[in-house]
């Protein structure tokens, strides 16, 4: 049995977070919440990450630190744990419990300012030896109070070192990590593909997907009848390829599709792999990324690229590319992402339903 402590005293703006294995201290984080940022410094790394969203402060510090205390179990990548704990959360005589496919057990004490969560994670969860498992007790402190959360001298002066690029950048990651959004623009094809100019449109809401381009592109992501994911995907360059009937028809794919996210609908235009060394700030601006030089050499098809990045939750990409079939033959795009985080639930088109409908009927 591996039995941990992690410890939270958050009072709204700064945060301190500590996961211990028995009386050692594994992991330390300071952070500081600053206009949607959040900044956290982890004193093992001796570095500062900034991100942004809505999820920050005492929840952020929580799902980080349960990434610590449980770094092999499924709900590290696929969903934060305070997900977890709210789905599988019930009153008993006793108090509040929990489980789920990860937890046999667990309990929710809460005081003022105070709160005690305790958890155990069966051994196949976790990746520990047969009949092993982790148990660990989050302590929560300082909750809704005014009291300070001292921040050591090295985090204070590495929250100096964040730049304009930083929180830019954080903003554009978190956007491309959204599964809820709307995505609208227009996409300029080049000369030998003999089309004129589309509208690309796109809603994302949980996971699902519905992208189109003009009449001769679609791509949607739908939940499966199991609870998995299936992609149904049409293009009308495939019509025309010799063997091909020529009648408009969805590829179904059901295994190993994954949930969509706003990076997933830029995967027409080959923008799949994104890194922050990619990019850099447009001169005298303080929220337009360019292209670095490496950048450039990943996107070799690129000519330009400019992504601003407003703190509104909105964001708007426009590129010139080589027109080639590796993007579709794309040679311009202006697309603009909004309304992220919202929920609006996906509509499908009728003859995307029923390509579903059929597909599931005959395998199930």
């Amino acid at each position: 049995m591996t039995t941990g402590t992690s410890f939270i005293s958050c009072n709204g703006s700064r945060v301190y977070t500590e996961h211990q294995i028995g009386s050692s201290a594994m992991w330390q984080q300071y952070g500081m919440i600053d206009g949607g940022h959040n900044y956290m410094y982890v004193v093992s790394y001796a570095e500062v990450y900034v991100s942004y969203g809505e999820e920050a402060g005492l929840l952020s510090a929580f799902n980080a630190l349960a990434k610590e205390a449980f770094p092999e179990a499924t709900f590290s990548v696929e969903e934060p744990l305070w997900n977890v704990i709210k789905a599988g959360m019930h009153a008993e005589e006793d108090g509040i419990v929990f489980s789920s496919e990860e937890f046999t057990q667990g309990s929710v004490s809460i005081e003022e300012g105070r709160a005690v969560i305790e958890v155990f994670a069966a051994s196949e969860s976790v990746g520990a030896s047969e009949g092993d498992g982790t148990a660990v007790r989050f302590t929560v402190e300082n909750a809704g109070t005014n009291e300070y959360v001292p921040v050591s001298e090295a985090a204070e002066q590495a929250f100096m070192t964040v730049t304009d690029f930083d929180r830019a950048y954080a903003r554009f990651e978190w956007g491309l990590n959204a599964n809820n959004a709307d995505i609208s623009g227009t996409l300029s094809f080049a000369s030998v593909a003999s089309l004129a100019p589309a509208q690309l449109k796109a809603t994302l809401c949980d996971g699902e997907m519905m992208l189109s381009v003009g009449e001769i592109y679609e791509d949607a992501v739908m939940k499966t009848p199991s609870g998995g994911f299936c992609k149904l995907h049409f293009s009308a360059f495939d019509m025309i390829r010799p063997g091909n009937p020529g009648e408009k028809s969805y590829e179904v794919t059901a295994g190993g599709v994954s949930a969509a996210y706003v990076r997933t609908a830029f995967a027409v235009l080959s923008f799949t792999v994104v890194d922050k060394e990619y990019y850099q700030l447009k001169d005298d601006t303080d929220n337009v990324l360019i292209l670095s030089e490496e950048g450039k050499e990943r996107y070799n098809y690129c000519k330009s690229m400019e992504i601003t990045c407003n703190e509104n939750g909105t964001f708007h990409i426009s590129a010139i590319v080589d027109g080639s079939a590796a993007v579709m033959y794309v040679e311009s795009v202006k697309l603009t992402v909004s309304g992220i985080g919202e929920q609006e639930e996906v509509v499908f088109p009728e003859d995307v339903q029923k390509s579903y409908d059929e597909y599931f009927s005959t395998s199930a």
